[in-house]
C-alpha cells in the first residue's frame, strides 16, 4: 500500500521533473519551474523508482507506476482529470501557433471533444419509383440489348479541308 500511496503522490511531480530534466535544466531551475523544493528534486532524481519512471517515459514504455494505476479504474479517472488542465493549455498554445498545421490539429482535437460538434448525422433517402416506370426501363434495356447496330447507326465520317473555316463567319 505504501508504494501505491507514493505513486499517487509523486506521479504528476515526476512527470514534470522528467520533462524538465529532458530540457537539461539545472536542479534549481527544475525546482523553481516544478514548484518543488530543491531537496525534493534531488531526492526524486536519486530515487530508483523515479529513474525507472523517467526511463520508461523516455523510452515510451509502461512504467511500474503506470501498471500500478492501470489496475485501479477510479484512480485512472482521477489522473485523467488532473491532466485535463495541462492538455487544455497545450491545445491553447497549439491554437495560437504560427504554424497553421499545428493550429488546425489543435482545433480539430478541441472540436472532436465538444459534444456540440461531435455529432454524426444519419441521413437516409428513399427513392420511390412507380412500378410502371421500372417495367418501362427494363423493356428499354431489353430492346437496347437485342438491337444490332445497323449501317445507319454508325458514325458519319467527316473530312476537314485545310481551306475550310472552322467556325461559320
Amino acid at each position: 500500500m505504501r508504494n501505491e500511496d507514493q505513486a499517487r503522490k509523486n506521479y504528476l511531480p515526476w512527470l514534470a521533473l522528467t520533462r524538465l530534466e529532458g530540457l537539461g535544466l539545472s536542479l534549481r531551475e527544475m525546482a523553481r519551474q516544478s514548484g518543488l523544493t530543491l531537496r525534493r528534486v534531488r531526492t526524486a532524481l536519486a530515487s530508483p523508482a523515479y529513474q525507472e519512471f523517467r526511463d520508461a517515459k523516455l523510452q515510451m514504455r509502461v512504467s511500474a507506476m503506470d501498471r500500478l494505476f492501470a489496475e485501479d479504474n477510479e484512480q485512472m479517472a482521477v489522473r485523467l482529470r488532473e491532466l485535463v488542465p495541462a492538455a487544455l493549455n497545450v491545445l491553447e498554445r497549439g491554437l495560437a501557433d504560427s504554424n497553421l498545421n499545428v493550429a488546425v490539429r489543435a482545433a480539430v482535437e478541441v472540436l472532436d471533444r465538444d459534444q456540440r460538434f461531435n455529432r454524426t448525422a444519419t441521413v437516409s433517402v428513399e427513392h420511390r419509383v412507380p412500378q410502371a416506370e421500372i417495367e418501362r426501363a427494363r423493356e428499354l434495356a431489353r430492346q437496347l440489348k437485342a438491337h444490332t447496330m445497323q449501317e445507319s447507326d454508325r458514325a458519319i465520317e467527316v473530312e476537314v479541308s485545310q481551306d475550310a473555316p472552322l467556325l461559320p463567319s
